[in-house]
């Protein structure tokens, strides 16, 4: 685990935060990442659920916690997780991430 994406002012997201209690079980969330190309076309470069991470929710909480005091509103930002092999960004792509309760 690398912290690089804890650096300030960077890493914008949203437009929104789900509260816990409107997720339900964490682990089961499903994230989904997409290149929009600029033809149009997208391609789903990772899906899994939080809880097909290679560290666990709890994992990731103890190792942040024991060099950083988290605060509440505070996100940490994990990498891409089973991403397809090839599926890069091109000139003028856009990359979409979306999570959304499993059912």
């Amino acid at each position: 685990m690398a912290r690089s994406k804890g650096v300030d002012t960077f890493c914008p997201f949203g437009p929104w935060i789900v509260p816990l209690e409107d997720v339900g079980n964490p682990e089961d969330v499903e994230l989904v990442t997409r290149i929009v190309h600029s033809d149009g076309e997208s391609t789903v470069i990772q899906k899994g659920t939080i809880g097909e991470q290679n560290f666990s929710i709890g994992n990731i909480i103890e190792t942040v916690t024991a060099t950083t005091t988290l605060e509440i509103g505070d996100v940490i930002a994990m990498g891409a997780m089973n991403m397809a092999e090839g599926n890069y960004l091109r000139r003028a792509d856009l990359a979409q991430e979306h999570g959304a309760e499993s059912n």
